[in-house]
């Protein structure tokens, strides 16, 4: 949104000439800089922990399964930050164990169709409230299909085809109606007024949030 008439530098301070109009902004610029930095730091913890989950011992169930969706989810979910800020970079799903020295670009498609593989595992092992109960914010099934949404609607626009976008609408609409039609029992509803999705004691616990 940058650059666009959505923001205005009252105080004309240094990043905000850079994030606003577009002055003196460089890939050392700390927004994007930090952006980068601390998404892929996400993605690396996430692949480590898909590539060990498995083998790791708990002893709930229903938790392991938790923190599996969880993974899955947040590597799509910052993913889907990275892909749509910086395009078609560097596509990873192993562990970084080492100092890499060379990057591969990947093309925009592979990151969402990662990110759609991953948001069906995802999808698979979330539960509808967290584990614990009280880690409100926790990424859980209500989540994953807004996500998923999320990332099949906006997939539509690096189709080249007609048939190959109908193919992500329909993804999104099946993902946004599953919602709509089991608001019951994945506890997400709509407020009858727009007041009550920002007052304040719906902050934390906000049954319109995803």
């Amino acid at each position: 949104e940058g650059g666009t008439d959505l923001w205005i530098n009252i105080a004309n301070s240094g990043y905000g000439r850079q994030m606003t109009k577009y002055e003196e902004l460089t890939p050392g610029t700390g927004q994007l800089r930090n952006t980068w930095n601390r998404l892929y730091e996400i993605i690396n913890y996430c692949n480590a922990g898909i590539e060990r989950i498995d083998a790791v011992p708990y002893t709930s169930a229903d938790e392991k399964k938790a923190r599996k969706g969880e993974l899955h989810f947040l590597r799509a979910y910052s993913y889907w930050h990275i892909v749509e800020f910086y395009g078609g970079v560097d596509l990873r799903t192993q562990e970084t164990k080492t100092a890499v020295l060379t990057a591969q670009r990947s093309p925009v498609p592979a990151f969402y169709d990662l990110m759609l593989q991953d948001l069906d595992v995802a999808i698979a092992n979330l539960p509808v409230d967290p584990i614990p109960a009280t880690d409100i914010g926790r990424a859980t099934l209500k989540a994953a299909y807004g996500l998923k949404a999320r990332v099949a609607i906006t997939r539509v626009a690096y189709g080249t085809t007609q048939a190959e976008k109908d193919r992500y609408y329909q993804m999104a609409k099946d993902a946004a109606t599953y919602v709509i039609n089991n608001q019951s029992a994945l506890k997400v509803s709509l407020y009858a007024t727009p007041g009550e999705v920002f007052a304040p004691a719906n902050n934390k616990v906000n049954k319109e949030a995803l």
